[in-house]
């Protein structure tokens, strides 16, 4: 099983524990999604869409960034702006 596998299984098993500010169903199902994918196999494909010369912060891990957006649609956001505020305010 993979690190990131792992760390999704621990944090959700805390989650469930939680009495206050329980994790909705609506995110538990998508967590639950997102644990059977192995998506390391794409992360090859992904890295050479990046730039070979980057400017600016270094780039984000292309492996997150598409769990990032696999999650964005199984939530129902339809916006970039909206997710990554989202994602700003409740990082859980």
């Amino acid at each position: 099983m993979r690190t990131y596998q792992c760390n999704l299984i621990s944090n959700l098993n805390k989650w469930l524990k939680r009495k206050s500010r329980k994790i909705n169903d609506g995110h538990l199902e998508a967590a639950l999604i997102l644990l059977i994918p192995d998506l390391e196999p794409v992360r090859k494909y992904l890295q050479s869409l990046y730039s070979p010369n980057p400017r600016g912060r270094p780039p984000y891990d292309p492996v997150c960034m598409l769990r990032a957006l696999i999650l964005m649609t199984l939530l129902g956001f339809k916006s970039y702006t909206l997710w990554a505020k989202e994602l700003r305010n409740k990082p859980r």
